[in-house]
């Protein structure tokens, strides 16, 4: 053997050392996160059964690879769906040599015979291969790609669901953000009426685009930067007769969001704009925007995480009690103000314009009030709310004859005069509008003080004097 070939034999048999020493670390790691993942999910001693578990689970590995098996049941009791799910696991650092990293993961559900004949029943012949491949980072981040094909379901009462197929990518990184995208070509939702009037009601959804990014803990939950689109979206009555009356047809939409973290509480905001019509009410524009303030991080993350280990009621148990489990973490952000708004929705048809906007939070509430047992009396002084319309009397009557309401013009001056006797609302000229605020137990319509049940009014505006 000359001097270079042994050089490049021990150079060989070095790397080969390093892979394989590299494939054995990988592997063990990513064994360790797979059980922790599918421990969290299982049943614990003296825990009340949840409605998302796992029933068993086993771990098959190799040296260049795995398979986990998860056994899930989704739903309670008797009427709990069981599902098998299957990873099969290339370790790495060369993870099926195909790229870099921990490992590559190929995951896919393993349907029964039973599933299958339920499955053929709405397919038909169409296969619905969901592929789902995951790439880990050594730094324990990941890439998932999600690939749905299209397909058509019809169910026995004579719905029909049309899909053209699904793509997203989500990139989370090991602190717990993460960015995504994903698009959709379009889907068709058709659903006969129950009832004397029957009928069928008809949506469609076309060119549907989203991206963003999520912040740490839970990307899921605390939205940052983001931007969708969908090209339109349509939706329709269809009458006993044959006859398809419009309930709306959008087109050209798109929004914006924004979001943030700072000093443990999350903010914010977006707004989504459309071209279309509303019933047979051509629009020239409908805009909205919206924000979310003052949400407590460590609070809200953890009343999701109760809400995705969401348990099963006990047999004979209290359906309020059982939601207030679900909503007892909510109580944590009361001390943090938080606020959610409408802060406006607008529609403009023939040059003119109607805005709604609302909004809804707390004040004051402190930490120990928060824990009480009874909230009711702490959130009727301390809510914090306003609602308002402002829209052109002209637009009225076109609204309702939109949706097949007509209304003589002189019927709706009547409704108008009776309100604005009554303080109902206010009327400027050739616009109404209506202004409803709540705060310190009090509230007050259109500036004047409006009793509540159980609580005083707001007390009148004392006139200011007249020089």
């Amino acid at each position: 053997m000359n001097q270079k070939l042994a050089v490049s034999a021990a150079v060989a048999a070095s790397l080969v050392t390093v892979w394989a020493g590299g494939t054995a670390v990988t592997g063990n790691k990513v064994q360790s996160a797979l059980q922790a993942q599918a421990e969290s999910l299982q049943p614990k001693q003296g825990e009340a059964e949840r409605a998302l578990r796992v029933l068993a689970v086993q771990y098959d590995k190799g040296f260049l690879g795995a398979t986990r098996t998860l056994t899930l049941a989704i739903g309670c009791g008797e009427q709990a769906a069981q599902l098998t799910w299957r990873d099969d696991i290339r370790h790495g650092p060369l993870p099926g040599f195909a790229g870099f990293g921990a490992a590559r993961i190929d995951s896919s559900l393993v349907l029964s015979d039973a599933q299958r004949a339920e499955l053929k029943k709405l397919l038909g012949d169409a296969k619905a291969e969901v592929k789902i491949r995951t790439l880990v980072a050594l730094n324990g981040g990941y890439t998932t790609q999600v690939e749905v094909p299209a397909l058509r379901m019809k169910s026995a009462d004579g719905g029909d669901f049309e899909f053209k197929g699904l793509n997203a990518v989500l990139n989370a990184r090991a602190d717990g953000s993460a960015r995504y995208e994903a698009s959709m070509p379009a889907y068709l939702l058709t659903a006969d009426l129950k009832g004397p009037t029957g009928g069928a009601m008809r949506m469609e959804v076309r060119d549907a685009k989203l991206q963003g990014e999520g912040f740490a803990p839970q990307w899921w939950a605390f939205s940052g930067k983001g931007s969708g689109s969908i090209g339109g979206m349509d939706m329709a009555m269809t009458g006993a007769d044959g006859k398809s009356t419009p309930i709306m047809a959008l087109k050209d939409i798109s929004y914006t969001q924004d979001g943030s973290i700072s000093s443990g509480l999350y903010n914010a905001s977006g707004s989504m704009q459309a071209k279309g019509s509303l019933g047979t009410l051509a629009l020239d524009a409908m805009a909205m925007k919206f924000s979310l303030k003052q949400v407590h991080v460590d609070s809200y993350g953890a009343a999701m995480a109760a809400l995705m280990n969401t348990s099963c009621p006990a047999p004979g148990a209290n359906p309020m009690t059982e939601l207030n489990k679900m909503t007892e973490p909510l109580k944590a952000l009361l001390p943090h103000n938080p606020q959610f708004g409408l802060d406006e929705f607008s529609i403009t048809a023939g040059g003119q314009t109607a805005k709604l906007n609302y909004q809804f939070g707390t004040q004051g509430v402190s930490a120990e009030e928060a824990k009480g047992a009874n909230l009711t009396p702490v959130l009727m002084k301390k809510a914090v709310a306003n609602f308002g319309v402002d829209a052109p009397v002209a637009m009225l009557p076109k609204l309702a004859e939109a949706f097949g309401k007509p209304v003589p013009p002189e019927v709706i001056e009547q409704s108008l005069a009776q309100a604005q006797a009554q303080g109902m609302l206010v009327r400027e000229g050739d616009r109404i509008s209506v202004k409803v605020e709540m705060r310190d137990g009090m509230a007050k319509l259109n500036g004047k003080p409006m009793p509540l049940p159980g609580m005083p009014a707001a007390p009148a505006p004392v006139p200011t004097p007249t020089p």
